[in-house]
């Protein structure tokens, strides 16, 4: 017999699971390899200055990595690459540790991503996507889909 559980009316990012976005919005598996074959064919050839930032980063911090929190790992190497890149453009830009919410058939999904690009001015308004969880390599990124 199959377990049946409650369905679940709120889902916070902290705690959310696959199995909870799965039973909200009825993910379905699909064998694309194609989606993403211009983003990963694309040459780009790292600058002289972008290898030595990137290498003074490890250099820097390579002794304590084994050691750092999520906040200290933010801090010290997403943070700093992420600056790297211009995201402010028209009325979008980074914003990082804002709440953000949705309703998603009939679930509220709530959160405070670590990072997130966004319209507004002074409070992010319309998300275009986020980060959650820098932490375990990158492995739990989050990409939200707006209207």
């Amino acid at each position: 017999m199959k377990y049946l559980e409650k369905k679940k009316t709120e889902i916070t990012f902290r705690s959310v699971t696959y199995q909870d976005i799965k039973n909200t919005v009825n993910i379905k598996k699909k064998n694309n390899n194609q989606k993403f074959d211009k983003w990963f064919s694309y040459d780009y050839k790292i600058t002289g200055n972008e290898e030595f930032y990137l290498n003074k980063l490890i250099k820097n911090n390579k002794l304590y990595l084994q050691s750092f929190n999520e906040e200290q790992l933010k801090a010290r190497f997403i943070i700093p690459v992420l600056h790297k890149v211009d995201f402010i453009f028209d009325d979008i830009k980074d914003w990082y540790e804002y709440s953000i919410s949705a309703k998603v058939n009939d679930v509220f999904l709530k959160g405070r991503p670590d990072f997130m690009l966004a319209k507004g001015d002074f409070f992010p308004e319309h998300p275009y996507f986020f980060i959650q969880e820098f932490l375990n390599a990158l492995t739990q990124i989050h990409i939200q889909k707006c209207n």
